[in-house]
């Protein structure tokens, strides 16, 4: 995958991630409680979605687990973080 076109695509994906968990807790704080590993989730994709927009490659790294793996690409699953690390630094190279 063209690191261009993979920087996009992530952007967007954390655009939509992003806007549905706002339209969820600031919509709806009355009528949906999340439970304290939802709300984990949430702190955690809040924390990588700020990262990726500022080209904070260890603040991405911070959210994933030392045995993570990643999709960048549909079938090619990613394990090695330092794999997964120059993934993510490629796709912020124009």
């Amino acid at each position: 995958m063209n690191p261009n076109s993979f920087g996009k695509l992530m952007a967007v994906l954390f655009a939509v991630i992003t806007i549905s968990i706002k339209a969820q807790t600031e919509g709806n704080m009355n009528t949906i409680k999340f439970n304290e590993e939802q709300l984990k989730v949430i702190h955690t994709i809040e924390n990588m979605v700020e990262a990726f927009h500022n080209k904070d490659i260890q603040g991405i790294m911070n959210c994933y687990e030392i045995n993570s793996t990643i999709l960048f690409e549909p079938g090619k699953p990613v394990s090695d973080l330092n794999e997964i690390k120059k993934q993510f630094e490629d796709a912020f190279i124009i």
